[in-house]
């Protein structure tokens, strides 16, 4: 069946579209008769070969008539039909080819997605606002970095004048409150000088302490700390914070016990371990109150150790309990009741932890108590310096 004239215009759409028909005409959305003479440039040569030929054929009568002694009109005729053929396919061309170019100027000018393609200065004006957003972001993060810079510089300044500034004359003024408090050199005189002798030394040496912890705190978090891995007997380790914190306890009047397998051994950082013991048992004796129970319990598995830390002091609410690990977060009266320290040894323990691969958690009850287990794994970090068993005194 022929197909309609019209039928690339439907199967297209709204007009405008070149398309092509069964035989091979093509036609434009404009719906006029005109359309239909334009042809692709194969059969305008088609058309000029067959007006070639024509003319040859015209030509070759007319000899054939002339010799016969016939007229010259059917020279005339065919020459005229000859040059009429080669005009009609020389209009048709060049129709043709006006067609092509501006399908090819709209083609560039609506782009791939048939849309309208953005002006030309718009696009420049867009170019332009991305380099300058990109030269500010640029100094912008030239400028943070150089922030960045100063403030570590001026972290660095500081923790050294709190190393040599501050600690050197805090250890000064300790020694020499012992001095005095002993009376070496002759009697004070008055029984009272020596209490102020010993509120001095007293206090210098809680100063020292939160400068230490300070100190100890940026070394961690700056990640110069070295973690040295040795073989720790747990037996060893307890007895050791037995000696330290047991007058301590008893003078409280707090019930401390130890629980363990004196055969448990384990592998890790001695000094940071026990130094994240003492922080915590610090916290647990400071805010239990007396006839009170501090427990420090341990158990070894197949993954790693488990050290556990269980009071029945004041207890810390929940809200709270996401603080406890920031530094200088605890300022309530209630929880600094002795006015000791800077509230640096739980954010201290959990640096420790962390940096030996495990991990701390709290649960707490006010009125009821705190427990903190903190869990190491078997396998010490692969950057951890290994030593001997006979160095872990």
């Amino acid at each position: 069946m022929e197909k309609p004239r019209n039928w690339a215009l439907r199967s297209l759409g709204a007009g405008g579209t070149h398309s092509e028909n069964a035989n091979g005409l093509s036609l434009a959305g404009t719906g006029t008769d005109a359309d239909f003479l334009r042809v692709r440039p194969l059969h305008i040569n088609i058309m000029a070969a067959i007006a070639l030929l024509v003319l040859a054929l015209c030509i070759a009568e007319a000899l054939r008539l002339v010799a016969l002694g016939g007229a010259e009109w059917p020279l005339l005729a065919g020459l005229s039909l000859a040059l009429v053929i080669l005009a009609l396919a020389s209009h048709v061309q060049g129709g043709a080819q006006a067609e092509t170019a501006s399908q090819r100027q709209d083609a560039s000018e609506t782009g791939a997605t048939g849309e309208p393609a953005p002006d030309i200065a718009e696009l420049e004006e867009q170019i332009e606002q991305l380099k300058c957003a990109h030269k500010e972001l640029a100094c912008r993060y030239r400028q943070e970095r150089h922030n960045a810079r100063m403030a570590h510089h001026s972290k660095s300044v500081f923790l050294s004048h709190l190393s040599h500034d501050i600690r050197t004359p805090l250890n000064h003024i300790i020694g020499f409150s012992d001095l005095i408090s002993h009376q070496t050199f002759g009697p004070l005189g008055d029984e009272r000088y020596l209490d102020y002798v010993q509120d001095i030394k007293k206090s210098g040496e809680g100063l020292l302490r939160s400068v230490a912890d300070i100190l100890e705190l940026a070394e961690l978090e700056s990640g110069q700390r070295i973690v040295t891995v040795k073989e720790i007997l747990i037996d060893d380790m307890f007895n050791s914070l037995r000696n330290r914190f047991s007058a301590r306890a008893k003078r409280c009047d707090i019930d401390l016990r130890f629980e363990y397998d004196s055969e448990h051994r384990i592998t890790g950082d001695r000094m940071g371990l026990q130094r994240v013991l003492e922080n915590i048992l610090d916290n647990a004796l400071r805010f239990t109150p007396r006839q009170g129970k501090v427990t420090l319990a341990a158990w070894q598995g197949s993954d790693g150790a488990v050290f556990e830390i269980t009071d029945t002091g004041i207890g810390i609410p929940a809200e709270r309990l996401d603080q406890l690990f920031t530094p200088f977060s605890l300022e309530d009266a209630m929880v600094r009741k002795d006015g000791a320290g800077m509230c640096l040894g739980l954010a201290i323990a959990r640096a420790i932890t962390e940096l030996n691969g495990g991990e701390i958690a709290i649960d707490s009850q006010p009125s009821i108590g705190t427990t903190v287990a903190v869990s190491l794994p078997s396998q010490p970090p692969r950057d951890a310096q290994h030593q001997p068993v006979g160095n872990a005194a």
